[in-house]
């Protein structure tokens, strides 16, 4: 594989759509909507986060708090898995808000290496390596590459062989070591798989990186 390879997905996927911009709040903000967005669509974890921060009164701190456990579950059933979102929440909340505010925190996860922060966060339940890396990405600005489903199908599509996860994930990260690209390659990714290159229906002529793609090729 060429050492630019990931680099030239980038520029082609960045001249076919533009700039996609997405607004990033702060870590432990965008963890919460990673744990809300897992296996549910856009719209419907979006409502679901908007719904808990309200009942919750814009304050992370009553993640830790039992009276609020019944309430914050009735507001995310939207996004489902309910009752596996509603306790990795207060998981979360107990262990970083029963004795702080989650600025202080947050302020304490930022002083840690991207490897500590993804151990400390894989020990609680319902928090995977994309989950955690989206936040790192977004939340935190380091650079990471989560690995949700469509970048996982279609980077195994463009190899033309099986790779997992986390091997996809540690692959890109090798290749390209800027944030800000990584972001960028991250978004172009998801955007090709819900738009060309889609799970059952995959538009190959419009698709602008089908010269790279080796199950293109081999066609």
């Amino acid at each position: 594989m060429n050492k630019n390879y990931y680099e030239n997905i980038l520029n082609k996927l960045k001249d076919y759509f533009g700039n996609i911009n997405r607004i990033d709040e702060d870590f432990f903000h965008e963890l919460i909507k990673a744990v809300l967005s897992q296996n549910t669509t856009d719209k419907n974890s979006i409502q679901a986060y908007n719904n808990l921060i309200k009942i919750i009164n814009y304050d992370l701190k009553n993640l830790s708090n039992d009276k609020y456990y019944t309430k914050v579950k009735e507001s995310i059933k939207i996004a489902g898995l309910t009752n596996q979102k509603t306790k990795t929440l207060f998981a979360l909340g107990k262990k970083f808000f029963l004795n702080q505010e989650y600025l202080e925190a947050e302020k304490r996860i930022r002083k840690l290496e991207v490897s500590e922060i993804i151990n400390t966060f894989l020990a609680i339940d319902g928090i995977g390596l994309k989950t955690i890396s989206c936040a790192i990405l977004f939340g935190l600005k380091k650079s990471s590459f989560p690995v949700d489903t469509h970048i996982s199908r279609i980077v195994q599509k463009i190899r033309n062989k099986k790779i997992s996860k986390k091997n996809i994930q540690l692959e890109i990260e090798n290749s390209i070591k800027d944030r800000e690209k990584l972001k960028a390659l991250h978004l172009y990714l998801i955007e090709l798989g819900r738009n060309i290159c889609g799970s059952r229906k995959q538009d190959c002529q419009v698709c602008p990186i089908r010269e790279l793609c080796e199950d293109y090729r081999s066609k």
